[in-house]
């Protein structure tokens, strides 16, 4: 009878356990999806106002006005399957005043991911980063994303039990940024980018039709299920290996490709049999054409569900330095 009692206790326990484990996963999915957001549980004071809409219809010549570049910039993103797109996590940024370019892919499951990406980009491109100030950098970042969420409301909200977890956990997201500058005293003019990285969202170099360079990831097997990512927290930052730099020459005519972690993982596999998918990409001229392709490669299997993003930089020479070859404008941007 003894035993009888003590299992059913147990079985009792195990599920109440597992209504529980079910309840706060099913929660904290409505509120990363903007339920609570939306109805006022959850108050984010300014944070989605971070980053700075690119126009989508405007002009996409613009002179790198301290180098003599022009710069003709486009990107296309796909959310992942029955999500909407301001439920797409990747975020791309550009600024050509300072000739910083950046993407991100905010890391599923972690709180307010799509906006530390997008906060991630958008201080790339406008502040310097360098290894002798990426901490510092990083650490404002974190300040800036902890300062931009009531913490005291979600606090005191008894639905909200678990926001000492978010707090003590934060936003994750990888992050690649690229600078193009000119190279000083160089006669003749010549330039140079470089690039950091953390995690799997990857950039390719394309100059005459060649693959010249990828970076941070250049073979498929070097992809991870656990790539390193930033962390809005800033003591969870610690590995000094997480961050990656380069640098490479460029010239007039290179294109530069960046792309969040599903395509970037089609697109290395692809070129390690032999394909040339930047050929594939850059074939692509409109966000009709980049979503048939990309649900295309879903729907065969070649690239998981998940936010898709193509950023694409194609460098040339400007008519005259400090003037744009047609009309000034911004980025053209595209999102599907």
């Amino acid at each position: 009878m003894f035993l009888i009692v003590l299992w059913l206790t147990v079985g009792l326990l195990l599920s109440l356990a597992l209504v529980h484990w079910f309840t706060v996963r099913i929660f904290r999915l409505w509120v990363q999806r903007g339920g609570g957001v939306r109805d006022g549980v959850i108050r984010v004071s300014g944070i989605s106002a971070i980053p700075r809409e690119l126009p989508a219809k405007s002009s996409s010549d613009v002179v790198l006005d301290s180098i003599g570049l022009n710069a003709r910039c486009i990107h296309y993103s796909v959310p992942k399957e029955l999500s909407t797109t301001e439920e797409n996590a990747d975020a791309i940024e550009y600024n050509l005043e300072n000739q910083r370019f950046a993407i991100a892919d905010g890391v599923s499951g972690s709180f307010f991911a799509k906006e530390w990406a997008r906060l991630l980009v958008r201080s790339f491109t406008e502040r310097n980063v360098c290894p002798a100030n990426l901490r510092d950098w990083t650490r404002l970042r974190c300040k800036e994303w902890r300062e931009h969420i009531d913490w005291e409301e979600l606090e005191k909200n008894p639905e909200i039990w678990w926001a000492e977890e978010m707090k003590r956990n934060g936003a994750a997201s990888t992050l690649l940024g690229f600078v193009v500058e000119k190279v000083p005293l160089s006669r003749p003019t010549s330039y140079r980018w470089n690039a950091l990285a953390v995690g799997d969202s990857c950039l390719f170099q394309v100059r005459d039709g060649d693959l010249v360079h990828a970076f941070p990831i250049d073979r498929f097997e070097r992809f991870s299920n656990t790539p390193w990512v930033l962390c809005s927290v800033e003591e969870l930052n610690l590995d000094a290996a997480m961050t990656q730099w380069t640098e490479g020459d460029c010239r007039s005519g290179d294109v530069f490709l960046l792309a969040t972690d599903a395509l970037a993982k089609w697109f290395i596999e692809r070129k390690d049999a032999g394909g040339k998918p930047w050929v594939e990409l850059l074939s692509l001229d409109s966000e009709k054409d980049f979503q048939r392709f990309v649900l295309d490669l879903r729907a065969r299997g070649l690239v998981r569900d998940d936010d898709t993003t193509l950023g694409i930089v194609k460098l040339g020479e400007a008519t005259k330095a400090g003037s744009p070859m047609g009309h000034r404008g911004n980025t053209e941007s595209r999102t599907v």
